[in-house]
């Protein structure tokens, strides 16, 4: 609650609010039946909850390859269908649809290279270039970035070959 303070506590009132006067709009539109919104609602939260999941078991894998963007994405758009109402719905089935999933992606990347980046400083202390924040003494102690190819080399290239068998006649004389 201290981290949200009072201002996302008012935001969230208001989007409350806003979902609140959506769903009564749409229940009166469809001649004051409001058991279709509510179905609706209830089956996108559980469709939420699917893509958090899917998106959580493979967000620190991806984390590691520094391509967790994607997954960033479908997390926000999973926590958008989770919370109760049509419009924030309509927004996180938004965030799927391929084209925007793929360009929020890369905003996404952005996101968690800096999240990784802030880990590290935690871990490593408040200076990357220092050796844990200086705690051990100086030294040159860096820490990679998942673009560094110094840090993360490629695997070397393999090539296929194929045996040949040759004769050599001083061999199949010493058979003999």
């Amino acid at each position: 609650m201290k981290r949200l303070g009072c201002l996302g506590i008012l935001i969230l009132i208001g989007i409350f609010c806003l979902e609140l006067y959506l769903y009564l709009v749409i229940g009166h539109y469809f001649g004051n039946e409001y058991l279709l919104p509510l179905i609706v609602m209830v089956a996108m939260g559980v469709a939420g909850f699917q893509v958090v999941r899917y998106h959580l078991t493979r967000l620190p894998k991806a984390m590691l390859g520094g391509r967790g963007g994607r997954h960033i994405v479908g997390l926000v758009a999973g926590g958008l269908l989770i919370f109760p109402g049509l419009g924030t719905d309509a927004l996180g089935l938004l965030m799927l649809v391929p084209g925007i999933y793929h360009l929020l992606g890369r905003v996404g990347d952005v996101i968690a290279i800096s999240l990784a980046r802030q880990g590290m400083r935690k871990m490593f202390g408040a200076q990357l270039g220092g050796a844990f924040g200086g705690a051990f003494g100086g030294g040159g102690f860096s820490v990679p970035s998942p673009d560094d190819s110094a840090a993360f080399p490629r695997r070397p290239k393999t090539y296929d070959a194929e045996a040949e068998t040759v004769e050599d006649p001083k061999l199949d004389k010493k058979k003999e």
